[in-house]
């Protein structure tokens, strides 16, 4: 059997929860090291999933003809060094999203990408999970229509939990609350509803001592007339979570994020109620098969540099037009 040899950079969070064991469960891949620029966590990350070989420069793989991708979940402010370098050598580059921690970092990493040899998907997982796909199947079936609009109330954090990484709340090195998490929404929304159109924000910050913002409001227009809302906030003192989309045939109301109670209806027919219990870690898991197989497949990944880059524009689009205080029109003048 065909193995492609991949090496993760980055062993904190997102690295030792989900990308490292994942990789190592893929039978096609060959999951040749693990790297971090801390020498003593890229070690017990090695040790941990049993991982022979550990380093803390990636730039060692750069040449390595073992290596085909590089899986790189490191902050956004290292991307364009870290994937610009990996894809510049032809590697194929696995990317925690989002593409940098700016647009104009973003627009660098795209150029490149766009002129290797080596493929770049980013981290979307959204696109993997059980829910969020059934809700596309809805769409593309008819059954929901044309949507119409979509919302995300997040209180509280992602997933429940706030990443307790530092880096998160340097607006360098995350680019903000909006760009680092809400990133996965505006990529959603736009799979559900395609391009769009303008953006009108209201940030704040609400925490002390963090360079963020931490509470936002974001009203979105598509272009094909539909609406959605975020709410989004990391200083509530517990968390509620909820999303959904209106078509012009049929509604789905989820209470909760990437779990929880899933009510469906439609035009003709009763409303169902499911209970979804999909661990997280599946829609990592199945990112990166579908990422691998593609790879030895010679195709395109399902998700590419383009709709991280226009994700990315509608996160610097929402920050704008709190800067400026109207809408922001897309696609940017970049």
């Amino acid at each position: 059997m065909e193995k492609l040899g991949a090496v993760v950079v980055g062993c904190g969070n997102i690295g030792t929860y989900a990308h490292i064991p994942n990789l190592k469960a893929i039978a096609k891949i060959d999951l040749i090291s693990v790297c971090d620029v801390v020498e003593e966590r890229a070690k017990a990350a090695a040790n941990r999933f049993g991982v022979k070989r550990y380093e803390t420069d990636y730039r060692k793989f750069l040449d390595d003809e073992n290596v085909g991708l590089l899986a790189v979940c490191t902050p956004p402010d290292t991307h364009l060094e870290i994937a610009g370098a990996a894809l510049e050598a032809g590697k194929h580059v696995f990317l925690e999203k989002p593409l940098a921690s700016n647009i104009q970092d973003s627009l660098k990493l795209h150029k490149v990408a766009k002129k290797s040899k080596g493929k770049l998907m980013p981290g979307f997982c959204l696109r993997y999970h059980g829910m969020f796909r059934y809700v596309k199947h809805l769409i593309e079936a008819g059954k929901l229509g044309t949507p119409e609009l979509m919302w995300r109330n997040s209180i509280g954090a992602a997933i429940g939990v706030l990443a307790p990484a530092q880096w998160v709340m340097q607006k360098k090195r995350s680019g903000g609350m909006l760009v680092e998490n809400a990133m996965h929404i505006f990529d959603a929304f736009r799979w559900f509803a395609g391009e769009y159109d303008s953006v009108y924000a209201e940030t704040k910050t609400v925490s002390e001592g963090i360079e963020i913002e931490d509470t936002a409001m974001v009203a979105m227009r598509f272009r094909n007339g539909a609406y959605a809302t975020i709410t989004q906030t990391w200083a509530a003192t517990h968390s509620w979570d909820a999303w959904g989309v209106m078509g012009s045939n049929g509604t789905v109301t989820v209470d909760g994020y990437v779990g929880g109670p899933m009510k469906i209806s439609w035009k003709g027919e009763s409303l169902r109620v499911v209970d979804v219990k999909e661990d997280a870690i599946v829609m990592y898991r199945k990112e990166l098969e579908s990422f691998v197989e593609r790879i030895l497949g010679g195709l395109d990944p399902e998700v590419n540099v383009d709709d991280a880059l226009k994700a990315q524009e509608a996160a610097t689009a929402a920050l704008r037009s709190s800067e400026e205080r109207k809408p922001v029109k897309l696609p940017l003048a970049l």
